[in-house]
């Protein structure tokens, strides 16, 4: 493992990230970090998994990304890939999403927008919607009627979900739970089968770590305050 924590933008490269312990051993050592994992891969696709990393460690600053454990980039593509194209699926959430602006509330429209992802990715089954979202059943029906109000029938269209999804998800992004009253978990970035993880405290200077190698991994971190 290679260690650049002293870096400007702190970084590691981990051989084989998915070996046995590794995943745990990365976790003790960032613990107290928010930081990502970046997708592993040989030597050569460090580069790509490290800016990987750091895109999603930026997202998790913000709060539109998870910051409390170590932060996998696999798990979170979508996201990561629709804010790669910010503009224009900006320009397209801004058109499909505006009936959201007629609900008064910021914290509203995010606590909609939650629901309708979620009701997208089950099939608008209430039950587990609710699950999904840690919601009563009623709950979410009665958002459901509400998102219908604002909509229309246009959100059962299966030739919308797909766009659909990607707008709501864009529009979370730019919408994080911290800046609309909710709290917002920690989160970490690395690079691929050279894999990358990225660590930082959120009261921590802004600092970067990352680490590489051939079957390795790279993170974007902040480092902890000194003491």
């Amino acid at each position: 493992m290679l260690d650049g924590l002293h870096l400007n933008q702190p970084c590691l490269i981990v051989p084989d990230p998915e070996g046995p312990g590794r995943r745990q051993a990365l976790e003790a050592a960032l613990r107290g970090w928010i930081a990502v994992l970046g997708p592993a891969g040989a030597v050569t696709e460090l580069g790509p998994s490290l800016r990987w990393a750091r895109h999603a460690l930026s997202l998790a600053r913000r709060g539109a990304l998870p910051s409390d454990g170590l932060l996998d980039v696999a798990d979170h593509m979508p996201t990561l890939v629709i804010t790669q194209g910010h503009d224009l699926v900006g320009r397209v959430a801004a058109r499909r999403l505006a009936p959201l602006e007629r609900v008064r509330s910021r914290q509203r429209r995010r606590l909609l927008a939650e629901t309708l992802v979620a009701c997208l990715e089950c099939g608008f089954n209430s039950a587990r919607v609710a699950e999904r979202v840690h919601l009563h059943p009623q709950t979410v029906r009665y958002r459901l009627r509400t998102l219908e109000d604002l909509f229309g029938q246009v959100i059962y269209d299966p030739a919308h979900s797909l766009e659909l999804q990607m707008v709501l998800r864009a529009w979370l992004a730019d919408n994080p739970a911290s800046e609309s009253g909710q709290d917002a978990a920690p989160e970490t970035a690395a690079p691929a089968r050279t894999d990358g993880a990225a660590a930082s405290r959120p009261s921590a200077p802004d600092r970067g770590a990352q680490r590489t190698s051939t079957a390795a991994s790279t993170a974007d971190a902040t480092s902890p305050p000194a003491g």
